[in-house]
């Protein structure tokens, strides 16, 4: 039996919002000065992205209405 390894993700392509967000889905499991060494993600840049990303959507019922208005408008 072969088996093929999996490639996964190349780190060198993520952006530094999903670098974010791995870290807060690993948070728990790893040292957060660890995880943004082995993601080379500055501090700063992570508590940069977090920032925006803890913050609940201001216009979330808006949208929600925009999106039912149109969708009963025949979409449009």
């Amino acid at each position: 039996m072969n088996l093929k390894k999996d490639l996964g993700v190349d780190l060198q392509l993520l952006s530094n919002r999903e670098k974010t967000t791995l870290v807060d889905a690993l948070r728990e499991q790893y040292v957060l000065a660890e995880l943004l060494e082995q993601l080379d993600l500055a501090r700063s840049s992570y508590f940069y992205h977090r920032s925006p990303m803890r913050v609940a959507d201001k216009y979330a019922e808006v949208r929600r209405t925009v999106a039912e208005i149109f969708e009963d408008n025949h979409r449009s």
